[in-house]
């Protein structure tokens, strides 16, 4: 694979995606990810809520639109994601593929495929961190000296972090928990009450003034004012050394002490805002699963009406198999027939057969299917959390064992969503 270590290969890449005729959304997560690209690897690690964000897309359609683009070959799928880290991609310029992606598998969940080879570059990221930290000690800088919860705060809030300086909010996914979120809210608003300590402003403004020879301010002056501001605004320690490290990196000349000072109370107010997002996930979730509830007794009464009996739980378990979105986020039948663009799934089509009884055939096929459905993403869901690593025999032994619904009912949801979309011409 051609590495992506520049803007024009970047920019060849992009052609490439829109010569082939992609739809909108996955033209907007390309130009997306090629932003994230890093021009040594050659590999981008935005998560997808990121990448929905600064798309203006929903989640679920960032999410197809990137399983679209790695089945098209355009993306592949370097190392899966979890729990606490995205995934990583690399952009396929076309020609010569590398002996490993044909290795690689399906990503369990999006069934992407995925390279099991490690980049070396993601290998020596330890001996990294490693070698940074010994280097941190040896300097005695009081501006990196952190605790390693606040560098894992630090970490987390670079990847949320947007182009505009905000940060992305928590999306409610199918499966999270009402604590998944309360770690990053914990450290966070421990980093937020931290009282603020004018000597360690002095400071962080004597060290950010050395870094500028040519700079003419007042040394003392410059520290002096800027402990004023931190005394006067309230500003946590970890919003001053985040700021600084910010100016160090890209202003070409020591900013004025009123530029620091807005940078700071924009920063903070956006990890307020952060926080805000964090401890309301709870609520939103619960009321997320009332919305979810509420819809699939709907959609349960419409089956019944047509001569289907189907608890809610099931119509909820089949809808999360087979599309990764929430029920009261689906695409209705009345949307699917407004426009040819709009983005809609077999769980989709699935869903919209037993609110409508038409045709007869597959609504019967889809009252039939559902309970498989929900079996088998109950049973998918408890094994995957004792799943092995992910590239190891034993992982490929698993992905076997419980491949993606899609994959494992293929031949009966299939004839499906064809007859579906053939009868209510979509």
């Amino acid at each position: 694979m051609t590495e992506l270590n520049s803007v024009g290969a970047r920019f060849a890449w992009l052609v490439r995606v829109a010569r082939e005729r992609r739809s909108r959304h996955e033209l907007a997560v390309a130009v997306a990810l090629a932003g994230f690209v890093n021009g040594r690897t050659g590999t981008a690690w935005p998560s997808v809520r990121t990448i929905a964000a600064q798309c203006g897309l929903d989640i679920r359609h960032a999410w197809h639109a990137l399983r679209r683009l790695a089945d098209a070959g355009l993306l592949r799928v370097v190392a899966a994601g979890g729990p606490a880290r995205s995934a990583t991609y690399a952009l396929e310029l076309g020609g010569e593929q590398s002996e490993a992606t044909h290795r690689g598998g399906t990503h369990r969940r999006t069934g992407m495929r995925q390279n099991t080879e490690e980049p070396v570059a993601t290998r020596r990221e330890p001996e990294c961190a490693r070698v940074c930290a010994r280097l941190r000690r040896k300097l005695n800088n009081p501006l990196s000296e952190t605790s390693a919860m606040t560098l894992d705060l630090e970490c987390e809030l670079r990847r949320r972090r947007l182009a505009n300086g905000r940060y992305v909010a928590p999306e409610r996914d199918p499966h999270d928990k009402p604590d998944h979120y309360k770690p990053l809210a914990t450290e966070l608003a421990r980093a937020l009450a931290e009282p603020p300590d004018p000597d360690h402003a002095a400071e962080a403004a004597r060290h950010l003034i050395d870094c500028y020879p040519q700079c003419r301010v007042g040394r003392e002056a410059y520290a002096s004012g800027l402990a004023d501001i931190i005394s006067d605004d309230g500003i946590p320690p970890p919003v001053v050394r985040h700021v600084c490290r910010r100016v160090r990196a890209e202003a070409k000349s020591l900013p004025p002490l009123a530029e620091l000072r807005e940078r700071m109370l924009a920063e903070l107010r956006a990890r307020q805002g952060l926080l805000a997002g964090l401890e309301s996930f709870p609520r939103k979730l619960a009321e997320a699963h009332k919305r979810e509830a509420a819809e699939a007794e709907r959609i349960a009464a419409a089956a019944a009406r047509h001569g289907a009996t189907l608890p809610p739980s099931d119509i909820v378990a089949a809808w999360h198999g087979i599309a990764y979105g929430w029920l009261h986020e689906r695409v209705t039948l009345a949307a699917m027939r407004l426009c040819e663009d709009v983005c809609f799934e077999d769980g989709d089509c699935l869903i919209a057969a037993l609110e409508t009884g038409r045709p007869p055939e597959v609504f019967q096929a889809a009252a039939e299917l559902v309970p498989a459905l929900a079996a088998n993403e109950r049973a998918r869901n408890a094994a995957l959390a004792t799943a092995p690593e992910f590239g190891t025999p034993e992982g490929d032994a698993w992905d076997c064992e419980w491949p993606a619904p899609e994959a494992k009912f293929a031949d009966r949801i299939a004839p499906l969503v064809a007859a579906f979309r053939q009868t209510h011409k979509l």
